[in-house]
């Protein structure tokens, strides 16, 4: 086989991936992290989020930057959403109903983008709850990246013969004990103020976070997770039987080492993470804005470092003990699930993965 045929086969082998992560920096910023660490595997990625998300971004390395392409898509106007508000970060609590409402209006936009630009994979997060069947629709296929871990999955979202309105738990309460569907004991819940928050956003009418997360991982054709066989495995386990789809654990996706060399826009954001910058605080001439953001990224780990918690209280991380092969022969359990993500790995199984749930 000449070189030229090699070089072409090659070519034939990369993938074009979509990324449409929600409107908060604890979001967009693990995307970004899986978008340099796939690039690097010499794959081509479209990040599409807003203009101003977009340039408050972190810098791409000079090496990546070719194949990391960001998207810039306006966000559309809704009334009492302030002007220029494009993040969690931007608006204060009450204001996220209407950071959502501009999200969901991005639905038309986002389909043309899918139209046009051929890709391969489009990964989504929770909130474009409607985007999986426009990817099907459109013949590419989907996988919702969670963030969050899988006890946090597994706890919130129904098995899939139960998502059909068959999930008992229609109060409070009902989520903060463990569901009959988790077959081993378990401390993971919410606690009651933490669960209110999402039912008051249905009581008002408005679709609420719960909702957006089943019908994410109903649309889906792979769901993805920020997590690592070595730390949770039975919870990796049950969220692919559960759910009958291929888990992909991704690992923690820590900021990679030459981040600080390139740019310093967490540095700046938080500079109480850098011992030689001072401590961080209002009166440290830093703006309400970049409080907020370092606040959105704060509380995003806050809540997996909550799971997290309950989780090692049942003695966890250890490792598994043996290499399990997962539905469809994705691999959920091994060393291909370290928690510092394998992005030769994860690309190989999107490349399979593309194959089975299409054949």
């Amino acid at each position: 086989m000449d070189s030229i045929t090699q070089t072409s086969m090659a070519d034939e082998q990369k993938l074009h991936i979509v990324m449409f992560p929600w409107l908060a920096f604890g979001h967009m910023i693990p995307y970004l992290e899986l978008a340099k660490l796939i690039a690097q595997e010499g794959h081509r990625v479209s990040f599409v989020s807003t203009p101003r998300n977009i340039a408050r971004l972190p810098k791409l390395p000079p090496n990546l930057s070719p194949l990391i392409n960001f998207v810039n898509i306006p966000l559309p106007h809704v009334a009492d959403l302030p002007e220029n508000a494009e993040a969690t970060s931007d608006v204060p609590f009450n204001k996220v109903q209407f950071l959502k409402k501009a999200y969901d209006d991005l639905r038309e936009p986002i389909t043309r983008f899918l139209q046009n630009s051929d890709p391969d994979w489009v990964l989504y997060d929770f909130a474009p709850y409607w985007l999986g069947p426009i990817a099907a629709k459109l013949g590419v296929s989907c996988a919702f990246f969670s963030i969050f871990i899988a006890a946090f999955l597994s706890f919130c979202v129904p098995p899939s013969d139960l998502m059909d309105g068959q999930d008992d738990r229609m109060k409070p309460e009902h989520f903060t004990v463990q569901p009959k569907w988790i077959p081993f004991p378990s401390t993971v819940a919410f606690r009651h103020f933490e669960i209110s928050r999402i039912f008051n956003e249905g009581a008002c009418g408005k679709v609420s976070d719960l909702y957006r997360l089943t019908e994410s991982i109903r649309g889906c054709d792979v769901l993805a997770v920020r997590s690592c066989a070595e730390f949770e495995p039975e919870w990796l386990q049950l969220l692919e039987g559960i759910h009958r789809k291929p888990i992909l654990p991704v690992g923690q996706l820590p900021p990679m080492k030459y981040d600080s060399v390139y740019n310093d826009t967490w540095r700046r954001m938080c500079p109480h993470n850098f011992p030689n910058q001072g401590k961080f605080g209002p009166n440290k001439g830093h703006t309400r804005q970049q409080e907020r953001c370092a606040e959105d990224k704060a509380i995003a780990d806050a809540a997996t470092v909550h799971l997290f918690d309950a989780l090692h209280s049942e003695g966890k991380p250890r490792k598994p003990t043996t290499h399990k092969e997962g539905f469809d022969g994705v691999c959920v359990l091994g060393k291909a699930s370290a928690p510092y993500f394998n992005g030769v790995f994860f690309v190989k199984l999107l490349l399979n993965t593309k194959t089975s749930v299409h054949e």
